[in-house]
């Protein structure tokens, strides 16, 4: 279980779209890292559907690295729900731009 959960906004759209639904007890800012350690304050955060998880708590969901990309379903603050979520073909691919964090935390061979 992470003791720190950060999470940056990469574009105007993002941030402004944060600020309105899920300040989560601050204001957010491009490029800007904030630092969780526990969930948002209550009535901070309407709505975090779109963003595939919610903030500030543990996360449970399933991965599969395919070549560079990164496939998730969407995840659950719940282990049995997260770890009951099945890959499907709309899920979100996400690009591997850093891999050694994978490498050094998973216990496969997906990466050789």
């Amino acid at each position: 279980r992470p003791n720190l959960i950060q999470v940056t906004s990469l574009s105007a759209e993002i941030a402004n779209l944060l600020n309105d639904v899920c300040p989560c007890g601050g204001m957010w800012n491009v490029g800007q890292t904030r630092n969780f350690v526990g969930p948002c304050p209550p009535n901070s955060c309407s709505d975090d559907h779109w963003l595939r998880q919610p903030i500030g708590v543990p996360v449970y969901g399933s991965m599969l690295p395919e070549n560079d990309q990164l496939r998730m379903t969407s995840f659950e603050a719940s282990p049995s729900k997260g770890y009951n979520l099945t890959l499907n073909s709309y899920d979100y691919p996400y690009l591997l731009t850093n891999d050694s964090f994978c490498k050094q935390n998973l216990s496969t061979d997906w990466f050789e």
